[in-house]
């Protein structure tokens, strides 16, 4: 089947059908709905399909299964939302995001590996960096500026801000930690708030704390942009 437009410019094949392309072509094959959800486009506004895969997508995405999307200015919506570079929303049962700026929600739970803006899930998120606020029934991250909330949070490198749940954990911080167990096993700056406050690398009698623990450095404050490295000492004091 052939669509022939008054100035044909370029030719395309979706889904069997060669459609030539005329300079006023472009908003409506924008706006197309694809059987399959299949589409080479350059740009789209709007992609609808069971199993939806587009390069690019300025407005809205819906997949039913699921959603691959290179590159997102707008909103993804699907059971599984996948991206490359999202800008806006994703929202889905379980997703796996590169980059994200502005909102990862997943139902269940999922995976993004650099958040500016908000992470959520309600079983288990997990990422590499946030920017922003990460939510979850267990939360896990390499570092997180910003804050962290839930049942079980874990920051396998650096916290700078707040984190609030049962079990906290973080390899170092700088900021404020909220919880029944807060663990911490490298010299940090702020304070511990908990039943049971515990510091690994701290001295048998310093291990363990109760209620407030407040930690800090007498190294100068440029300590906050140093990266970690194994072998790093600071002039560290606990108080409980």
């Amino acid at each position: 089947m052939t669509n022939v437009m008054a100035n044909p410019s370029t030719t395309k094949r979706e889904n069997g059908l060669v459609l030539k392309i005329g300079r006023n072509a472009n908003k409506l094959l924008r706006s197309e709905l694809l059987l399959r959800g299949e589409s080479k486009l350059v740009k789209e506004h709007f992609s609808l399909g069971i199993v939806n895969s587009s390069k690019q997508v300025h407005g809205m995405a819906i997949g039913a299964l699921a959603s691959d999307i290179d590159v997102l200015r707008g909103l993804n919506i699907s059971a599984m939302a996948d991206g490359r570079d999202v800008r806006g929303a994703a929202i889905g049962l379980m997703n796996d995001v590169q980059k994200a700026n502005g909102v990862n929600i997943c139902l269940l739970g999922g995976y993004a590996s650099t958040v500016n803006g908000l992470n959520a899930g309600s079983i288990i998120i997990m990422s590499k960096n946030v920017n922003g606020v990460s939510i979850g029934g267990m939360s896990s991250a390499q570092e997180i500026f910003g804050a962290t909330v839930g049942c079980i949070n874990v920051v396998k490198k650096k916290l700078r801000g707040f984190a609030f749940g049962l079990i906290n954990f973080s390899k170092s911080f700088q900021g404020v930690k909220v919880g029944l167990v807060n663990i911490c096993n490298q010299p940090s700056k702020g304070a511990d708030i908990g039943i049971l406050n515990i510091r690994t690398d701290a001295p048998w009698y310093a291990k363990i704390s109760f209620g407030l623990a407040y930690r800090f450095s007498k190294k100068s404050a440029k300590c906050k942009a140093a990266p970690d490295h194994e072998g790093d000492t600071q002039e560290t004091s606990d108080f409980a």
